[in-house]
Formats: structure tokens, C-alpha cells, sequence
């Protein structure tokens, strides 16, 4: 029997299949792997996405109801400058709307009336010390030579008043003269009696000495003399005028030259250091405004500030023209940064404060009327019903069922609910 030779299978082919059913069996496995590998770390990114939270944390801050008033403002105080004598504005060392201090001159005036009566009463003085003198001691030869031609003046000065008296009244009976001619003759004879009278006794006084009562009158004249200087004297003190007390000059209508009496106001001095802004309004907007309350004031010439003041006053009638009430805040001004005649708003605090919590607004969702947002509590998300009290760019000022320091879900999200788990939490900063 014939045997049949087998093909012979070369070594290296078979090598090869070998190699390439082994790369087709590990292409195999790791695309397995990588569509493992795939799908759990979706799994877990999905899960992490579900779990993490961006929230906020809340600070508080008052909150409280305010009623809002426009009004005017107007000085602390007027003070009117009196210069208490009368006489001409020799200069002035003021303008108006010049902040002047308590003791500065405002103004001089020039008198000659006060001139003469400082004058007349500084001779008067003189004459009641010598007279004084004269009692204490007696009269020299000289003096007793002055009183006796003293006497004879007034004997002659006294005869001739009674001649033109007995003259006039002759002429005034006889209807040619007037009867107020016999009153000045009349007038000018009872003066040269009292001339000769005092003329009389200051003779026997030289010639004889005084009396203790005589000298007890001359003490008295010499007070009555210095009290006449020294009022004198004082009105002249009043030909400067010196400020009262510190202010802004106002009401100024003098000029150099101009004659000004002594009961006309010369000026006036506004005090602007404690400025008040009247507010008026009707009846049931002041209901809940009260004296010690405290107000935020706001001016149209500086709108980037706000000046703080106290309600100082409230009229307890109303106005009989405009029916309304008109109350008063005082603010503290010793900057002088307000001025009288500003246009400004306030806002009078009228509610009990509570807290308040600045969120987003995208913290914030709005359903049927009402507002809410998400507190996490004990790692769940809870609704929490909010009043929003004011509104500024992208955040609400809120109030409701807050504390200080709670975490507030910084976006309000379709998917959330209450209970919703919260167990992975950012805290973010806004």
C-alpha cells in the first residue's frame, strides 16, 4: 500500500494566527473594560452633581418699617442783633452769609449826642465833688468870691426874667402877645428862681460852713453825677456791636453812613450748627411718629450722603390754611454743611426693628403672590416662606424664619424640594 505525503504547515504561519486571534481576544476585553470604566465614572459624576449644593451663609442685619416725608430746612435758631442806641454806621466788618463767632464786632456806630453826654457828665461829677469839698472843709476866699459873684448873676438874671415876665404877661392881657410867649416867660422866670435859689444857699454854705444833712446832699450828688457817667458811658459801649452768640450773618440791609436807631434790628445772626427739617403732613402719616425717634435724612445738593437727626417736635394743631400737621427733625450740622432752604427726604423708622438677611435673587422663587427661598436644616433642604423688604441691584433684603448664620441655597432650582437631601454643600461667596 502507497502512502500519501501530508503537506507540511510552515511554523511561522501558524505563529502568526496565533498572534492575531490574541490581539482580536485583548481588543476585546479592554473595550469591555473601557465601557465599564465609562459608565461608572458617569455614574459617580452624576451622582456628585446631584449631591453638591452652592449655598450662602446669612448675616444679619435691622430691619424695620419707615414712612418716607419731603420738607425744607430751616435754622436752628434766629437771633436778631439790636445795637441798643441809636446813631449813624460809621463801619461795617461783616456780609452777609459770613459765619461770625460770639464777641465779634459786627459794627461801629458814631453818636455826638453820647459824645456831649459822657462830656456833661464828667463836668457834672467835677462839680458835685467840689461841692463836697466846699462842705467838708468851707470855702477859700477865692471860692467865697466865686459864690458872691455867683449870687449877683442870678439876682440880676432873676430880675431881668421877672421884668420880661410882668412885660409879656401885660402884652398877652392885652391880646397882642401869645399865649405861648407867657410860658416861655414864664418858664425862663421859675429857672432863674431855682438859680437863685442854689446860688443863695452855696453863699451861706461858703460863708457859714454845712450842715451834716448838707453834706449827706453833696454825697448823694456825687452818685447821682457818676451814675449819669456811667450810663453815658454805657451807651457809648453800645456804638459797637458785638455778635450775641456765634451764627451766619442774614438780614443784612445797612450800609456805611446810614443813620440806624436804637430798637431796629441791625441784623441777624442764624444759628446753622443744629439745622431742623420741617416736615408737613396730613394726619394719619404722622400717627406713628413720636419725639426721640430717630430719621434718615437725604439732601438733592449731596445725594451720596445721608445725615442722621431726631424727631425734636410735633404741632399738635394743624396748619388752618393746608390742614396739615407739621413736625420737626433736628440735625447736627457743626460742619455748617447744610445751609436754610434745602430740599431733602426723610425716612422716619415707625416699626419695631427686626433682622434682616441680604440673598441673591436668584435665591429667591415666586409663587401665587409669595416668595420663598431653601434653608438647609438638619442635611435636607427646606422651603422657607420670606417678605422682601428692600431690593438692591441683584439682592433682597429678607425677613422670615432666619438666624444669623444659616445656609441659604444660593439658586432656587426646579428640582428642589423640601426634604430634598443636601448632604454635599459649597459654601460660595457673593
Amino acid at each position: 500500500m502507497k502512502r500519501v505525503a501530508r503537506p507540511k504547515v510552515q511554523a511561522h504561519k501558524v505563529i502568526g494566527l496565533i498572534i492575531i486571534i490574541s490581539l482580536i481576544l485583548m481588543g476585546l476585553f479592554w473595550q469591555d473594560n473601557t465601557i465599564l470604566v465609562t459608565a461608572a465614572e458617569e455614574k459617580e459624576n452624576e451622582e456628585t452633581t446631584e449631591e453638591s449644593i452652592e449655598v450662602i451663609q446669612t448675616d444679619s442685619e435691622g430691619v424695620a418699617d419707615y414712612q418716607t416725608f419731603a420738607g425744607f430746612t430751616v435754622p436752628g435758631d434766629i437771633l436778631p442783633v439790636v445795637p441798643g442806641t441809636g446813631g449813624e454806621v460809621e463801619e461795617l466788618h461783616v456780609e452777609t452769609g459770613e459765619q461770625v463767632q460770639e464777641g465779634e464786632l459786627l459794627l461801629e456806630l458814631e453818636a455826638e449826642e453820647l459824645d456831649l453826654s459822657i462830656e456833661e457828665g464828667q463836668a457834672a461829677l467835677e462839680q458835685a465833688k467840689l461841692e463836697l469839698e466846699m462842705a467838708e472843709t468851707g470855702a477859700r476866699a477865692e471860692e467865697l468870691a466865686m459864690a458872691e459873684t455867683q449870687l449877683e448873676a442870678a439876682e440880676e438874671s432873676y430880675e431881668l426874667a421877672q421884668e420880661t415876665y410882668e412885660r409879656v404877661e401885660y402884652l398877652y392881657e392885652e391880646g397882642v402877645a401869645p399865649k405861648s410867649d407867657l410860658d416861655e416867660a414864664e418858664g425862663t422866670l421859675i429857672e432863674a428862681e431855682a438859680k437863685l435859689e442854689t446860688a443863695e444857699q452855696e453863699l451861706a454854705m461858703a460863708e457859714t460852713g454845712a450842715r451834716p444833712e448838707e453834706i449827706a446832699i453833696a454825697e448823694k450828688g456825687i452818685l447821682e453825677a457818676e451814675k449819669a457817667l456811667d450810663i453815658a458811658r454805657l451807651g457809648q459801649d453800645d456804638l459797637q456791636v458785638n455778635a450775641p452768640a456765634s451764627g451766619v450773618v442774614a438780614e443784612l440791609d445797612l450800609s456805611e453812613g446810614e443813620l440806624i436807631d436804637g430798637e431796629s434790628m441791625a441784623m441777624a445772626l442764624l444759628d446753622l450748627e443744629e439745622i431742623v427739617f420741617e416736615v408737613e403732613a396730613p394726619a394719619e402719616r404722622i400717627t406713628e411718629i413720636a419725639t426721640g425717634q430717630q430719621a434718615e435724612v437725604e439732601f438733592d445738593s449731596q445725594p451720596e450722603d445721608i445725615f442722621i437727626g431726631e424727631v425734636t417736635a410735633i404741632s399738635p394743631t394743624a396748619d388752618d390754611d393746608s390742614g396739615l400737621f407739621n413736625f420737626e427733625i433736628t440735625i447736627p450740622n457743626r460742619d455748617l454743611r447744610l445751609k436754610a432752604g434745602e430740599f431733602g427726604q426723610a425716612r422716619v423708622q415707625t416699626g419695631r426693628e427686626e433682622e434682616g438677611f441680604w440673598v441673591p435673587r436668584e435665591a429667591v422663587s415666586t409663587a401665587e403672590q409669595e416668595d420663598y427661598i431653601f434653608v438647609v436644616r438638619d442635611q435636607l433642604l427646606r422651603e422657607v416662606e420670606i417678605t422682601i423688604q428692600e431690593e438692591e441691584n441683584d439682592r433682597f433684603l429678607i425677613t422670615g424664619d432666619l438666624n444669623a448664620g444659616d445656609l441659604v441655597a444660593a439658586e432656587y432650582r426646579d428640582e428642589y424640594y423640601s426634604g430634598y437631601e443636601a448632604e454635599l454643600l459649597e459654601v460660595i461667596s457673593w
